[in-house]
C-alpha cells in the first residue's frame, strides 16, 4: 500500500482516536450505533481501497485521482473517529464560559446574540441564505479535498489535511478545558421570534448541549450528534481553510470567498456563537495553516507529494 506523507500523518491521528476511543468506551461503557458509523467506515474504506486501486495498478495518470478519492475517504474516517471521541469527552468536569465569554463580546464589542437574532427574524431572504451557507461548511471541505487532488495539487492538499485535522483536535482539547455551548445557551429568545428566524442553533438546542454536558450521553450515534464546540468556532476555521483550498482558483476563489464571507453571519446567526468563538476560530485556522506550511516546507517536497510504501 503507498501513502504520501501528509496521508501517513492523518492516518496516525485516525489510528490514535481510535486508541482513545477504545480506551474510553471500555472505560464508560457507552451504547454506540455501530450501523450507524459502519456505513460512512465502510464507504470511507472502500474509497481508500479503490485509491489505492489507482495508485498500485493502473499507474500514470491516475495519481490525481488517487490523491482525491483517499483525502476524501480520510476525511470521513477522521470526521467519524473524531466526532465519536468528541462524545466520549462527555460529561465535562469543567464548567461552561459562556457568561464570561458573553461578557467579554459585550464589553469589547458591543455584541448581543439575543438582538440579532430579533433583528434578523425580519429579513426572511437573508436569514434562509445565511442558514444555507452554513450548513455548507463540511461539504465545502469535501468538495475542496476532491478539488485539490483532482486539479493535482498535492502541496496544498497536504498542508489542508494536516491543518484541517490538526485544527479539529486542537479545538477538540481547547473546547474540553474551557467548554462553551454558545450564547444560544445563555440567552432566552421568544419562541416565536426563533420559529421564524428559523435559526439551527437555537435556544432549545442550546439547552440540550448544557445537559449533556453535565449528564453525558448515553447512545453515541451520527443520527443524534450535534455540534458541540462553542470556542473556538469550527466552521470559522472550516471557513478559512475553503477560502484557502480554493484561493488559486481563477473561476472558484471569489464564489467560495463571497459564500464565506456570508458565512460569518451565518456562524454568528444561526450557528449561535460568539464574537470571541469566531475570533478563537480565526487564530486557531492561521496558526495550524502556518505551522503546517512551515514544517513542510523544511522537508524535502518528494516526502509530502509523492506516494511512498
Amino acid at each position: 500500500m503507498k501513502f504520501t506523507y501528509s496521508e501517513k500523518f492523518v492516518l496516525v491521528l485516525i489510528a490514535l482516536l481510535l486508541v482513545a476511543n477504545a480506551l474510553l468506551i471500555s472505560i464508560k461503557q457507552p451504547k454506540i450505533d455501530w450501523l450507524g458509523y459502519g456505513i460512512g467506515i465502510s464507504t470511507a474504506l472502500g474509497m481508500l481501497a479503490l485509491a489505492q486501486f489507482y495508485r498500485t495498478v493502473r499507474k500514470g495518470n491516475n495519481e490525481r485521482i488517487a490523491l482525491a478519492i483517499t483525502a476524501a475517504g480520510l476525511f470521513i474516517l477522521f470526521t467519524i473517529a473524531g466526532s465519536v471521541f468528541n462524545y466520549l469527552l462527555l460529561p465535562l468536569s469543567n464548567q461552561p464560559i459562556d457568561r464570561t465569554l458573553v461578557e467579554i463580546d459585550a464589553r469589547y464589542f458591543g455584541y448581543n446574540w439575543q438582538r440579532w437574532v430579533i433583528f434578523i427574524a425580519d429579513y426572511p431572504t437573508a436569514n434562509t441564505i445565511m442558514r444555507t451557507v452554513y450548513i455548507s461548511s463540511l461539504p465545502q471541505l469535501i468538495i475542496a479535498v476532491i478539488y485539490l487532488g483532482f486539479t493535482n495539487q498535492p502541496r496544498r492538499l497536504d498542508i489542508f489535511m494536516i491543518a484541517s485535522t490538526t485544527s479539529a483536535l486542537f479545538a477538540i482539547l481547547i473546547w474540553s478545558m474551557f467548554p462553551s455551548a454558545g450564547p444560544a445557551g445563555y440567552w432566552d429568545v421568544p419562541a416565536d421570534i426563533e420559529a421564524q428566524a428559523g435559526i439551527i442553533v437555537n435556544t432549545a438546542y442550546g439547552a440540550e448541549l448544557y445537559r449533556i454536558f453535565a449528564e453525558g450521553v448515553t447512545l453515541i450515534s451520527p443520527k443524534d450528534a450535534l455540534g458541540l464546540i462553542g470556542f473556538p468556532s469550527y466552521h470559522t476555521v472550516m471557513a478559512i481553510l475553503s477560502c484557502y483550498a480554493f484561493f488559486h482558483s481563477k473561476w472558484l476563489r471569489l464564489p467560495i470567498l463571497l459564500i464565506n464571507l456570508t458565512m460569518v453571519p451565518a456562524i454568528l446567526i444561526h450557528g449561535g456563537h460568539n464574537l470571541s468563538d469566531m475570533l478563537a476560530g480565526l487564530v486557531l485556522a492561521i496558526f495550524c495553516l502556518s505551522v503546517t506550511r512551515v514544517y513542510l516546507n523544511s522537508m524535502r517536497p518528494t516526502h509530502s507529494t509523492q506516494a511512498v510504501k
